[in-house]
């Protein structure tokens, strides 16, 4: 691991490929299915991650002859359960029933957690360091390597159990004891870079205009244990060594801003029309400094003035060549993030893609980041629909993004 890795964290796709990693290495028979714990600072993402982690592992599974031949029980994706620590109780896991003939006692699975089915599943157990004593104590066996259980309940050895938790450094009480340490891998969950960061909230449908304002401000992703972080040139972060502001910027709140920005904006239906907008502007920002804080939100209201710099998707599509254009890069990311949420049929990615050659950065050349960005998310989002485009396909033809065998004929 870098030095970078260690002082920063890894990468979202980092994490995801390592425990999904491991657990395809298990599930071979040449290692045995290490706990990790996930730690990282508010907001972060650390809960949404593991959720991915079940999907990657499902996603290579299929993909692998062997292992799907071999695990007919992980053909469907496992059931994805969450606990969550803070709040956990002992009789969430299991409960004491007398067997009068038998006399004695024995222990029954809570069937919201599905452990009675004694199949396997994804157990995220979040907040682990909060838990109360009794539930860590019964949390404890289900991190071990063999004969896991949870609650007295045993665990299908398929199982997959992910923990999560804050960074000690937030002084919310999250330190581990040695005896658990021991029996977990911890690793570091860092905040996403800029580029991570809007290549994420493009492909889950952010409001065009929080991605762009991110885009433009890559300090709301600084993170309060950066060396030189300064709280007094940027106040709209996580920073509990200030007083630690509970309404700020964090990816988990950006989520609830996009929420705002487009019942604010308005947005595109199904169907590509335009739906308008439904709070005043005074509401939507009490609703978004609710969300994100003071400071971030009034820095995201100012930035809307770009709404004067975008052309119309109506304008785009009309004609192309005559549709407002600007060199200035912030806009490009928010005129390619809105075309991902009104570009429904191959004609409107035509129409979209043809406009794009008019995206040119201060070099003079074609901005081909913003065209990447699109041609990336829009074949996630559109699936099918994207490859009737004919200019799609030539524009990744001409860049060899995909092989001309699997671009359907004409």
């Amino acid at each position: 691991m870098s030095i970078v890795n260690t002082v920063r964290g890894n990468s979202h796709e980092e994490i995801i490929n390592i425990i999904a990693g491991n657990y395809i290495t298990f599930l071979y028979g040449v290692a045995s299915m290490n706990t990790y714990y996930i730690k990282g600072e508010t907001g972060v993402g650390k809960t949404a991650i593991t959720r991915l982690i079940a999907a990657e592992v499902h996603k290579r599974i299929m993909a692998d002859p062997y292992l799907y031949a071999k695990y007919p029980e992980l053909s469907a994706p496992m059931p994805y359960k969450l606990i969550d620590g803070a709040s956990a109780d002992v009789a969430d896991f299991s409960i004491p029933v007398v067997n009068h003939d038998g006399g004695y006692v024995e222990f029954y699975g809570n069937k919201s957690l599905g452990l009675h089915t004694h199949e396997p599943i994804v157990i995220n157990i979040d907040e682990l360091t909060k838990m109360p004593p009794p539930v860590m104590a019964a949390t404890h066996t289900a991190l071990s390597t063999d004969d896991r259980m949870l609650g007295h309940i045993p665990l299908h050895p398929l199982t997959l159990v992910i923990l999560t938790g804050n960074l000690t450094e937030e002084r919310l009480g999250d330190t581990l004891k040695g005896h658990t340490a021991n029996r977990i891998v911890p690793i570091k969950l860092r905040k996403p870079s800029v580029q991570e960061y809007v290549e994420y909230a493009a492909g889950a449908g952010y409001n065009h205009y929080v991605i762009g304002w991110v885009y433009k401000t890559p300090e709301l992703l600084d993170s309060f244990t950066d060396p030189d972080y300064d709280p007094l040139q940027n106040s709209k972060i996580w920073n509990p060594k200030n007083g630690g502001a509970v309404q700020c910027f964090t990816c988990r709140s950006s989520e609830k801003l996009s929420n705002i920005a487009y019942a604010y904006l308005g947005f595109h239906d199904d169907n590509g029309n335009q739906v308008k907008g439904m709070m005043s502007k005074s509401e939507a920002l009490s609703a978004m400094q609710g969300a994100v804080g003071n400071d971030a939100a009034t820095d995201f209201m100012a930035f809307l003035s770009y709404r004067d710099k975008m052309p119309e998707p109506e304008d785009i599509k009309a004609d192309w060549k005559t549709a407002k254009i600007t060199d200035d890069p912030i806009a490009h990311c928010i005129v390619v993030t809105q075309a991902l949420g009104w570009c429904k049929t191959a004609q409107d990615c035509d129409a979209f893609l043809n406009y794009c050659t008019r995206l040119m950065n201060k070099r003079g050349n074609v901005n081909e980041e913003a065209v990447n960005m699109f041609i990336s998310k829009g074949r996630e989002k559109l699936g099918d629909t994207i490859f009737d485009s004919e200019k799609f396909r030539d524009w990744c033809l001409d860049k060899s993004y995909i092989n001309s065998k699997h671009v359907p004929k004409v």
